[in-house]
């Protein structure tokens, strides 16, 4: 069937102005686009012809016409009027829906959130730990909801909705913050980064053929992409080259590329992306109302400096290094108002009442068995609240990262006595 299509828009271009028209053929699909309604109509009148004249029947019911912007609508609907073509706002093609102008979600991209939503909770009553939850959400959820977005991507707060709906299935980690649960595992399973890697992966096989083209113009893949990365912090150094600040990094798109090099540059530019966006979502803490950033120092220049695959590892690792990581540990002087016998510190012989965090891991007289340190030496602030490794000695990392997992324990323990392991962390 490809072949009679093939055959039937040479014979079209030997009658319509190319000028006026672009036709873009998928095996036995065509998608024409023109630049005025009655262009269109004498396209659609020369293929109807031409294929009546070949004996082919044309499926009129499956055809679509749209206008590119709203006004346009009516009269796209006066020309084709007296045809059984569907005159529509917008239209599918290979699972993508058209993008003229500025609009809500389409009906088509709607059921493919819901359906990965329902699928997020339906894997949280199977009862897996973190990581394994995390990539099943990746592999049967995710992949219902990234595709089919090209000149238009899913909106921040859907993808924000989906992100929060996976930690709730999780069950674990309820009050970390959202945004440090960005910062470690948004780069991979959050939509809102997932599906601008996948674009900008299809704008690079696409660099395979021909010089990519520049054009802002509403409604293409490289305005579409343009627009997230401004809005997600980076800046435009030139067409096709971007550069993020607070990630330090920089995205170039403007070259050929070698089928040879295909891969690793897809993998290039979806690293870059990532540590973009982390570096976004990190600005984002940074800006939030969180208590603990009032005992640290101005996180922001910090960023790059902190090796983001080692905590992540290590959050991974067990559930007490996860609720120290991601900012979760809830002292007792949290209860100060509710429940006051609980504000004060758990360690033996002391009595200090509300107990914060930096008093319970570390300031403590009373504590047992803590790690030890030089006389004068000042732990760096990221790796004493968080864990977070910032070039330190692998050993030092390793033991406050110890400490921090056996207080969090302690801290659990008297809190919730002969409270059972958690098996699937």
């Amino acid at each position: 069937m490809s072949l009679w299509v093939l055959t039937g828009f040479k014979a079209i271009q030997q009658v319509v102005p190319r000028e006026n028209s672009s036709t873009m053929l998928y095996l036995d699909d065509r998608t024409v686009t023109c630049s005025s309604p009655e262009d269109l109509r004498f396209h659609w009148e020369k293929w109807v012809s031409w294929s009546s004249r070949v004996g082919l029947i044309e499926s009129i019911n499956k055809a679509v016409a749209v206008a590119a912007k709203p006004r346009c609508h009516d009269q796209l609907a006066s020309i084709f009027q007296q045809d059984a073509v569907q005159v529509a706002a917008t239209t599918k093609v290979l699972g993508a829906v058209t993008v003229s102008c500025p609009r809500t979600h389409a009906d088509a991209e709607s059921a493919r959130l819901a359906a990965a939503l329902k699928v997020v909770r339906l894997l949280a009553t199977v009862g897996f730990g973190l990581a394994p939850f995390l990539r099943v959400v990746s592999q049967f959820a995710l992949s219902k909801a990234s595709f089919g977005w090209i000149c238009r991507g899913p909106t921040l707060a859907a993808s924000d909705k989906l992100w929060t709906a996976c930690w709730v299935a999780s069950a674990r980690l309820r009050y970390s913050s959202p945004h440090l649960r960005s910062v470690l595992f948004g780069g991979v399973y959050h939509l809102d980064c997932r599906w601008a890697c996948r674009l900008a992966a299809a704008m690079i096989r696409s660099s395979v053929r021909a010089l990519p083209v520049w054009s802002l113009k509403y409604g293409t893949p490289f305005a579409a992409l343009h627009r997230w990365l401004l809005a997600r912090g980076w800046v435009l150094v030139q067409p096709f080259v971007w550069s993020h600040a607070v990630g330090q990094c920089r995205l170039d798109l403007s070259r050929r590329v070698s089928p040879n090099l295909l891969s690793g540059l897809i993998g290039r530019a979806g690293h870059v992306i990532r540590t973009g966006w982390r570096g976004w979502a990190f600005e984002r803490w940074c800006r939030s109302s969180r208590h603990e950033l009032g005992s640290l120092p101005d996180p922001l220049p910090f960023f790059p400096t902190i090796n983001w695959s080692s905590a992540r590892e290590w959050a991974l690792s067990r559930a007490s290094a996860a609720t120290v990581c991601l900012g979760a540990t809830v002292s007792p002087a949290h209860f100060r108002e509710s429940n006051p016998p609980l504000a004060a510190c758990f360690w033996p012989g002391c009595s200090v009442s509300p107990a914060h965090f930096s008093n319970v891991f570390w300031d403590c007289p009373c504590r047992v068995h803590p790690p030890v340190f030089p006389p004068g030496f000042v732990l760096p602030p990221f790796l004493a609240r968080f864990g977070w490794d910032c070039g330190e000695d692998a050993d030092l990392v390793a033991t406050v990262r110890s400490w921090l997992c056996s207080v969090q324990d302690r801290l659990w323990d008297s809190r919730f006595s002969g409270r059972p392991p958690d098996p699937f962390f």
